[in-house]
């Protein structure tokens, strides 16, 4: 595994015949749905040793991380299987070799996102110059509980190293964006919701949850909000606790 990885797994890319894609695809890594017992997860995987493609018909044996390792490194282990999903469709299927055992306690992460019934994302990416995580336009139909999405989504994930702290994640995004600040101004007057977003995920502890004043100044200096979603993972424990 390369820099401490969440896991290492043996993956075999359907070919066209076999549902899979036409083609090859290029990256140094690759964000994808990962399919565990009937459950999403979001992963990326690390393409560094694949020499920076994916072949239809490849076995490839790739480091793997999660975006809550806290939530699937308990439910898996050596031989645990999984499929890759697109668009509900299976691309590939594999199992794990190798799976970190220690997890950090607390994850945060953070997002940047702006939606709208009317927005069309290529248009963001060509305003802001920004290469965005993910985007999915109205109507198209959620992996999750296949109802059609009812607005646009353009994204924006921090690409900070994994911490228990929400300054390097909020940094990360504000550098990215704070020179875009007319152009934001001008999608607010479009009617577009544009936020910053901190999901945190904690077991058995505290999360701290300081944010300084300077790095509060500037979020206020963009016409953005700035949401929580705090979650507790109780584990095995009583879920009406």
């Amino acid at each position: 595994m390369i820099d401490h990885s969440d896991a290492t797994a043996e993956i075999y890319f359907l070919t066209a015949e076999e549902g899979g894609w036409n083609g090859p695809v290029f990256g140094k890594t690759f964000k994808i749905i990962m399919k565990i017992e009937d459950v999403f997860h979001d992963c990326c995987l690390y393409l560094l040793d694949a020499g920076h493609v994916i072949h239809p018909g490849d076995t490839l044996t790739i480091p793997v991380d999660f975006l809550f390792p806290e939530i699937v490194l308990p439910k898996i282990g050596i031989g645990s299987k999984f499929q890759l999903v697109v668009s509900k469709q299976t691309i590939a299927e594999g199992e794990f070799k190798m799976t970190r055992v220690s997890i950090e306690p607390s994850r945060i992460h953070a997002s940047f996102r702006i939606t709208g019934a009317d927005l069309n994302p290529e248009e963001i990416t060509e305003l802001l110059k920004i290469t965005p995580t993910s985007t999915k336009k109205k109507g198209e139909i959620s992996i999750l509980d296949d109802n059609p999405i009812p607005y646009s989504l353009w994204l924006l994930e921090s690409d900070a190293k994994a911490s228990n702290k929400f300054k390097p994640h909020l940094n990360y995004l504000l550098d990215s964006l704070e020179s875009k600040k007319n152009i934001l101004i001008e999608l607010k007057a479009r009617n577009y919701n544009m936020s910053f977003s901190l999901y945190v995920l904690t077991k058995h502890e505290n999360v701290e949850g300081h944010i300084d004043s300077e790095t509060l100044r500037r979020i206020a200096d963009l016409p953005c909000n700035l949401w929580f979603d705090i979650y507790y993972d109780l584990g095995d424990e009583d879920e009406d606790v």
